[in-house]
């Protein structure tokens, strides 16, 4: 198919951008879709010539029987930017209607509005979030970082698209996003107010043996602040790309040891059953970060990645580290040699044992 003097209505992304007819409206817009190495560059509000093939892509992944419609633009000979044109406004629409999966197919492509929505889910798969318990926003274009349950913004732009089994709002960039309100913290400090050292990692489990690694693994914090933490948008991560995030509300009261555990509380009620019997996480981080077995550095972050507490890559010989006793601080804690093998029997099975004091205060390394 040909597309005419149709104008960019996005960034570009890695694969792709959004083009809309300049009258917009519903119908008016749609993903073109380029790959990695077309070589096509754009720019938002280019008037743009495409040749390209239409088609409803269905994601393999996707088991509900959607599909996104999209132009194939195969390689940049077949674009012509031709002018400067100006991105369509944004079309009012509410939640309901995108919750209408008639209506937002409609609209898919087209970028509109929604109004005086309440964030009610963060953290979820694939980079996305939640407002008003059913509309999905992404970071296919923009990512807006740092967001809990109860914040609100007074309206949201975004392009509509479809992934993964959900129509969603794609924001294009920061200026798409109108009177936000971060709502109260509900302890004595959020994530994002703590200081360096607030919170000190005192004892990992990165191999447990009483359950699945992929599930059972867990850290353990103390609440160094002086005050109630609330540990919703804590970040956990060790040397890789492939970080976690506690999406619930977990509060910690002050000077308390707290376990949060690899996974969710459901794959902890099937999975780690024995240790579950005996200890219970405060919150879950979710499936990564992958404690490696042969030895990792973990780190708890704020919202824009800054480092609250971190720890030095623990020793492999063992299935466990904790952090000695008598050195319960975050300057501690990176050496080392404060930190020891558990010796007290968290949980046994019938063929294995998980050493750890989880929740309490640790034991004092023999040899000290």
């Amino acid at each position: 198919m040909t597309l005419n003097d149709v104008v960019v209505s996005s960034p570009q992304s890695s694969v792709g951008f959004f083009v809309s007819e300049p009258a917009g409206g519903a119908g008016s817009g749609v993903w073109v879709y380029h790959g990695y190495s077309s070589g096509v560059k754009v720019n938002q509000g280019d008037l743009v010539d495409i040749i390209g093939i239409l088609n409803e892509y269905a994601d393999s992944s996707d088991t509900t029987g959607g599909t996104v419609t999209e132009v194939t633009l195969s390689a940049s000979e077949f674009l012509t930017v031709t002018g400067t044109g100006t991105v369509p406004d944004a079309i009012t629409l509410t939640v309901d209607d995108l919750a209408d999966d008639t209506t937002a197919e409609a609209y898919e492509g087209v970028l509109v509005r929604v109004d005086d929505v309440t964030v009610t889910a963060t953290g979820l798969d694939y980079g996305e979030w939640q407002v008003d318990d059913s509309l999905l926003i992404d970071d296919l274009l923009y990512s807006f970082a740092g967001l809990a349950p109860g914040d609100t913004f007074t309206a949201i732009d975004g392009i509509v698209h479809y992934g993964y089994g959900n129509y969603k709002i794609e924001p294009r960039s920061a200026d798409d996003f109108q009177g936000y309100e971060a709502a109260p913290c509900p302890a004595d400090r959020c994530v994002d107010d703590l200081a360096d050292g607030d919170l000190v990692i005192t004892e990992v489990l990165f191999d447990p043996q009483t359950g699945p690694d992929d599930s059972c693994e867990w850290i353990e914090l103390y609440n160094a602040s002086g005050g109630t933490v609330e540990l919703q948008g804590l970040v956990v991560g060790d040397n890789d790309t492939s970080d976690g995030e506690v999406t619930a509300s977990a509060i910690m009261a002050p000077d308390s040891y707290e376990v949060i555990a690899r996974s969710s509380e459901a794959d902890w009620a099937v999975d780690c059953a024995a240790m579950y019997g005996v200890m219970t996480p405060l919150a879950w981080y979710g499936n990564n970060p992958n404690l490696s077995n042969s030895g990792d550095p973990v780190e708890v972050r704020r919202s824009d990645d800054s480092v609250i507490d971190g720890i030095p890559s623990y020793d492999s010989s063992g299935d466990g580290w904790q952090l000695d006793a008598g050195y319960l601080d975050a300057v501690s804690n990176d050496d080392d040699a404060y930190w020891c093998a558990p010796t007290q029997i968290l949980v046994k099975s019938s063929k294995a044992v998980d050493y750890g004091t989880p929740g309490v205060a640790n034991d004092f390394c023999v040899g000290r």
